[in-house]
C-alpha cells in the first residue's frame, strides 16, 4: 500500500518539471487544469477523463494549478506515463501567468463554478470547460447547466475536452 503522507508536495510544485520524455520539445497545445481535490475541486475526476483522451495527449502539456492533495500529483504522473502527456505543476501564486498561451482551461467543481483562475481565463479570452456537480444556479453562467452531465460522466467530459482541444 502506498503511503501518500511521505510525498512532499513541494517536490511536485516546480514549474519546469515535466514527466514526459519525448525529447521533441514542449507540446504545442497547453491545457491548464484546476488541480484542487477538496470540498469544491474534483481534479481526480478531471484527470480520469483525460486518461480517456489517450495517446493524443502526447500533443498536450497539461499544466496542473493548485494541487494540494498528494494524490493529485500521483494521478497526474500516471496520466503522463499512460498517455505521454507532458505534465507540469504550478502553485496558486503563479495564477494568471500560467494561463498565458493556454488553449483551454478546465475544471470540475462542486455546486459552484466560481474560481479566480476561471475568471482570469474568461477575462483573457481563453476557452473554458467547467463542469459543475450538483450546481447552484449562478447568474451569468448558463454554460454551467449545459455541462452538468459531463460533471458526472468521464467519457462525456473526455469528449468535450477533446472537442475543445482538437476541433
Amino acid at each position: 500500500m502506498c503511503d501518500a503522507t511521505n510525498v512532499s508536495l513541494r517536490d511536485f510544485m516546480v514549474s519546469d518539471r515535466s514527466f514526459s520524455d519525448t525529447g521533441d520539445g514542449p507540446p504545442s497545445l497547453r491545457l491548464v487544469i484546476d488541480g484542487r481535490e477538496d470540498e469544491q475541486g474534483r481534479a481526480l475526476f478531471l484527470i480520469s477523463a483525460l486518461h480517456l483522451c489517450g495517446p493524443r495527449l502526447r500533443e498536450v502539456s497539461v499544466d496542473v494549478v493548485g494541487a494540494t492533495d498528494p494524490v493529485v500529483p500521483v494521478a497526474a504522473r500516471a496520466l503522463s506515463y499512460d498517455t505521454g502527456a507532458a505534465v507540469r505543476f504550478f502553485i496558486d501564486e503563479e495564477g494568471r501567468s500560467v494561463l498565458d498561451g493556454a488553449r483551454l482551461y478546465a475544471s470540475i467543481r462542486f455546486n459552484c463554478a466560481d474560481h479566480p483562475l476561471l475568471t482570469a481565463a474568461e477575462q483573457i479570452g481563453i476557452p473554458t470547460v467547467v463542469a459543475v456537480q450538483f450546481p447552484r444556479p449562478t447568474p451569468g453562467r448558463p454554460q454551467t447547466l449545459r455541462s452538468v452531465r459531463a460533471a458526472h460522466d468521464t467519457r462525456r467530459l473526455a469528449n468535450l475536452l477533446a472537442a475543445c482541444l482538437w476541433d
